[in-house]
């Protein structure tokens, strides 16, 4: 579980460094080049995700929800495209 935490965060990071690159910086100090590395880090940890979720619909447990669940109502189809 600690790997998907990670990883979560790495991206997570990655995209607000991102838009506080875009948003707070002067366009003069900006680095196209740094911004780039934080892009290239979501779009890896995203493919390391997707690997490591393979087949399985979630994470960590991969167990069906209960029917009382508010996951229970939604269907298969909508689960699998909220995947990564």
């Amino acid at each position: 579980m600690r790997c998907w935490e990670a990883l979560c965060d790495g991206v997570l990071d990655a995209a607000v460094l991102i838009r506080l690159e875009g948003t707070q910086c002067a366009p003069a100090h900006r680095v196209e080049a740094w911004v780039v590395r934080q892009q290239r880090k979501i779009n890896e940890g995203l493919i390391a995700m997707s690997q490591g979720l393979g087949s399985k619909t979630w994470c960590a447990g991969n167990t069906t929800r209960s029917r009382t669940s508010p996951w229970a109502a939604r269907s298969a189809t909508s689960i699998s495209a909220c995947r990564i």
